[in-house]
């Protein structure tokens, strides 16, 4: 799912973990919805509105429930 998309659904890492389910969850972060930016520039209020954090650390979701959460930027990484 996209990094937009986790920001809907991600609380459901937790329903995951409680009930000792099997998954693996790819969020791809382009940094936005549509399309992000590279890097947070300036004050906050001049982000544009579809701007996400590039640096989130999702995989933190997975660890804070128990799971195991990786973060791969490259496909070795994979």
């Amino acid at each position: 799912m996209g990094d937009s998309a986790f920001g809907f659904s991600g609380m459901e890492c937790e329903t995951l973990t409680r009930y000792q389910l099997g998954s693996v969850i790819f969020i791809i972060n382009n940094n936005g919805i549509y399309s992000g930016t590279e890097k947070l520039e300036g004050e906050p209020n001049t982000y544009g509105v579809t701007h996400l954090n590039p640096d989130s650390q999702y995989e933190l979701f997975a660890k804070a429930f128990g799971g195991k959460g990786f973060e791969a930027k490259c496909q070795d990484d994979l």
